[in-house]
């Protein structure tokens, strides 16, 4: 009998000597037994689940290493390097030729540009510069502020010009500068258009670089063209070819004369090798040389090593790694956890890995 000021009166054993509360201890723990083993096997296959995703991180490595050798150079990487990037960058291609070549830039290309140019010589479109024209507002409300007001729009005042062949329409009573020229960008003309508020002028600059990039200009409903200054007395700036010269192996190319390209970007010279103009520099010759990727090709190769040895050690050591017989931390649980694993054994078994019947035991295979 157990007597107690503050806890339950409990009789325990009195006549028969069963300790009752001992007994319905055991009887509870005997009825938790099933969820214990459910909650060791949910955390037995939590690790192994994490053990798979050490094994699938590694496989991972190993692919991407192999993947290396599968580009486009066929595992044969080459190389470019010059001698002054600053002027001159190189990149070279798979069937790209090997050798050395000098190289002197003596002219960029660059694109045709158009700005705001009257028939006086004055570059402001406004005509007062205290009172110059705002870029965002509407254009007709604005007319008495341009040098050259619109004029020649159709009855609802609208009107229309075409750059390098395409239309380009506008409502002057509701469109401001800034929109018309947005609309010119977005039109596909090859051009970009911009105000420059600093000194009131517009400026469109041909998106193509070379000789023939001019920008070619003409009204049609109205004359908005004339008014902003890009019509004939317009400041025009023509675009240039590049020009370079060329030797390869000591052989002059073009007998000695220069190359021109339209663009600064030049693939069609040496075959799989593209330049890429940066800076004029004539009486200063680049050095370019393309040659085979060694270092490249030993770190591949370096890596696959290493990457193929880390995945067959880590799943040789979860295939035959004995499980502790009184582990205490759960680094320590986990050993063990896939010894023998069909599975796992199925990924790496030969020819990674032999099986020698005298050790009974799995071996694995390193590349050394």
């Amino acid at each position: 009998m157990n007597l107690s000021a503050t806890g339950p009166v409990r009789f325990t054993g009195l006549i028969s000597g069963i300790d009752f509360d001992q007994l319905i201890g055991a009887l509870l723990d005997i009825q938790r037994q099933p969820i214990l083993r459910l909650e060791q096997e949910r955390q037995r296959l939590a690790w192994r689940s994490e053990l798979w995703e050490g094994i699938r991180r590694s496989l991972l490595d190993l692919q991407q290493a192999v993947e290396a050798f599968q580009g486009a150079d066929g595992g044969l990487p080459l190389t470019s390097t010059s001698s002054d990037p600053s002027i001159l960058k190189a990149t070279a291609s798979p069937g790209a030729l090997l050798g050395r070549y000098r190289i002197t830039v003596e002219q960029l290309a660059r694109p045709s540009h158009v700005a705001s140019r009257f028939a006086g010589g004055e570059t402001a479109l406004s005509a007062n510069p205290s009172n110059a024209l705002d870029p965002q507002a509407p254009l007709l409300p604005q007319n008495s502020k341009l040098r050259l007001p619109l004029a020649g729009l159709d009855g609802e005042n609208r009107g229309s010009f075409q750059v390098n062949g395409i239309t380009i329409s506008f409502d002057a009573d509701t469109d401001s500068l800034e929109e018309v020229l947005q609309r010119l960008n977005r039109s596909g003309a090859g051009v970009v258009a911009f105000y420059d508020p600093l000194a009131d002028r517009v400026v469109m600059v041909s998106q193509q670089t070379g000789a023939n990039s001019a920008i070619l200009r003409a009204d049609l409903v109205g004359n908005f063209l004339q008014a902003m200054g890009l019509s004939v007395e317009a400041q025009v700036s023509s675009g240039q070819n590049a020009r370079l010269l060329l030797e390869a192996e000591g052989y002059p190319f073009n007998q000695g004369q220069p190359i021109e390209r339209e663009s600064n970007t030049i693939s069609d010279l040496l075959p799989g090798v593209t330049l890429q103009l940066v800076r004029a520099a004539p009486g200063q010759p680049v050095e370019v040389e393309i040659a085979q990727g060694k270092e490249v090709l030993e770190g591949r190769i370096r890596a696959w090593v290493n990457a193929f040895n880390a995945s067959v050690s880590l799943m040789g050591r979860y295939l035959t790694e004995t499980p502790l017989p009184e582990p205490k931390t759960d680094e320590e649980r986990k050993i063990g956890l896939l010894r023998g694993d069909g599975t796992l054994f199925s990924l790496c078994g030969p020819p990674w890995f032999e099986r020698p019947l005298r050790q009974g035991r799995l071996c694995p295979r390193r590349c050394e």
